[in-house]
């Protein structure tokens, strides 16, 4: 068993003796990476039935930016950390020795992964199982961005189309949008606790944010969104004022960055507001490079 490239390629890796553990093929391992080779930079991955840690120190060796390594077993565990030591990559490791499901039930709302590695032990059942409990938990999160509109005449919903098409423009390859007067709040929240970068879009309805995306916002804070970045689009005819009204329900949930550029419309786009898109399109790029 060994380290197939990057920083240390060829290190050979020691595994747990007997049948207990059954460390992932080296084929297999190699397939696995092959398809994900361009996408480990700035990683932060989690594996769980972590074994000897080969899965991990893998993907560190070849640019990931950090693992932890969950395991149930002890003496898994002190094997991984002598692997990490001796592959040289143990200060971008964390090792957890526990067993998966406390783990993920234990960190949720508290950490979160872009990448998750598992190679569990046979049973039928057990990756549906495992992927089920680790999505519900906001653990696993990727640099994509979520726009979610709520649009009274269109304006809004074509501002938040302009923006979806810069970001394309920009490189970012997974913008998610919905209209949230027709998707259900669950599934828009389901994909806020997915993915990274969030923009709240919303016409000023009555001197206030338009219905769908109140509840919605409050579904969000009662749900303890944590770690992602957020910006606001507002609209308004005389006086918009969503956005202020939309930062301040979100307010209280915790490490959340809200980007000071943000777009306010009075009902459509001229050349300027254009400019502020624009400008809000290229923070978010740049957040995810």
């Amino acid at each position: 068993m060994r380290i197939i490239t990057g920083s240390a390629r060829g290190t050979t890796l020691k595994t747990l003796p007997g049948e207990e553990t059954r460390p992932t093929a080296e084929r297999v391992k190699e397939a696995m990476f092959s398809a994900v080779q361009f996408e480990l930079g700035d990683r932060s991955v989690l594996e769980l039935f972590g074994g000897c840690g080969q899965l991990s120190l893998e993907a560190l060796s070849r640019g990931a930016e950090s693992a932890t390594i969950v395991d149930a077993s002890r003496a898994a565990c002190e094997i991984i950390k002598e692997n990490a030591v001796k592959t040289k990559l143990f200060d971008r490791c964390r090792v957890v020795c526990s067993d998966w499901k406390s783990f993920v039930k234990g960190m949720a709302g508290r950490a979160s992964y872009s990448l998750l590695l598992l190679d569990p032990p046979y049973k039928p059942g057990a990756v549906d199982e495992i992927l089920s409990l680790v999505i519900g938990s906001g653990l696993l999160t990727d640099d994509a961005v979520v726009i979610a509109y709520a649009s009274v005449y269109g304006g809004t919903e074509n501002a938040a189309n302009v923006l979806a098409a810069k970001l394309s423009e920009l490189g970012v390859r997974n913008v998610q949008m919905y209209d949230v007067s027709v998707t259900p709040a669950s599934d828009i929240i389901a994909e806020c606790f997915r993915w990274s970068h969030l923009v709240f879009a919303s016409a000023t309805y009555n001197g206030g944010i338009f219905v769908t995306m109140d509840e919605l916002l409050r579904d969000i804070a009662a749900h303890n969104l944590q770690k992602r970045t957020v910006a606001f689009m507002e609209n308004g005819t005389w006086a918009p004022v969503s956005a202020r009204q939309m930062a301040a329900i979100l307010a209280p949930l915790k490490n959340m960055t809200v980007l000071e550029q943000s777009v306010a419309i009075r009902s459509s786009l001229t050349e300027g507001q254009l400019a502020e898109i624009e400008a809000l399109a290229d923070v978010i790029a740049e957040g995810i490079r």
